[in-house]
């Protein structure tokens, strides 16, 4: 996923694809390396700290500490006991505003970005704490009076996932469709095919109630500090992030 984004890894060979699900190849078949930016931001003499590498006869640093916080810019996903993890990504420009901002001594509100698109309700959002709640719309779009065509996905689907749970709700009868095409390359397009006689606006509202094509997002940032768990606000997480880099 880092890769995908390619903000600090620039990737070589097929690294699979974030839109349709696809997987990348094997390990031994990938490269990769630091982008410019990440050496940039990454590498700070003041803070790290360098080993020898495997041969001896070149240094490698123990870890690269981060001049921003990349959880937050990438989004971070773990399952432990009582401690399960959803850290929704944003926007670059936005954490560099809002860290400026603070330091600034001025209040400041951010919220996520997602690669993928869609349309996102943040009413319920309160911070990204625990107990929040984002719904994220795909973008649908009325092509002609039988033709839909979704060119934005919501946050954590795929154009697979997503016709999947299209092809079971018309199997349920819960929607009527003729069937649906994927032509999904760079940009997403899945190409929904109606009946004579539908609706358009009708199909557009029962695809969001009965498929993927809106979801429901619980944020939980859990940090380790001191050894100690603590579920955080986004704002707070960047307000002791950028603290720290101070």
């Amino acid at each position: 996923g880092i890769a995908q984004r390619a903000w600090l890894i620039e990737p070589q060979g097929n690294y699979g694809n974030t839109l349709t699900g696809d997987d990348a190849a094997a390990s031994r078949y990938i490269e990769a390396r630091l982008t410019a930016f990440a050496r940039e931001v990454l590498f700070n003499p003041k803070t790290t700290t360098w080993q020898l590498s495997y041969d001896g006869r070149a240094k490698e640093p123990v870890t690269l500490p981060a001049k921003f916080p990349i959880t937050v810019l990438e989004g971070a996903e773990g399952i432990a006991v009582g401690l399960s993890t959803k850290i929704l990504p944003h926007n670059f420009n936005d954490i560099c505003r809002a860290s400026i901002n603070h330091l600034q001594g001025k209040t400041f509100r951010i919220f996520p970005d997602f690669p993928t698109g869609g349309i996102a309700d943040f009413s319920e959002y309160n911070d990204g704490e625990r107990g929040s709640r984002v719904k994220v719309r795909a973008k649908i779009e009325t092509r002609s009076k039988y033709l839909l065509a979704i060119t934005e996905l919501p946050y954590g689907t795929t154009t697979v996932s997503l016709i999947e749970s299209i092809l079971s709700a018309n199997t349920k009868g819960k929607l009527k469709i003729k069937h649906v095409d994927d032509n999904t390359a760079d940009q997403v397009e899945i190409l929904v095919h109606l009946p004579p006689g539908s609706d358009p606006d009708q199909v557009v509202q029962q695809l969001y109630v009965f498929t993927s094509c809106q979801v429901s997002l619980s944020p939980a940032a859990c940090v380790i500090e001191n050894d100690k768990p603590h579920f955080l606000g986004l704002r707070e997480i960047l307000r002791r992030s950028v603290d720290r880099t101070v």
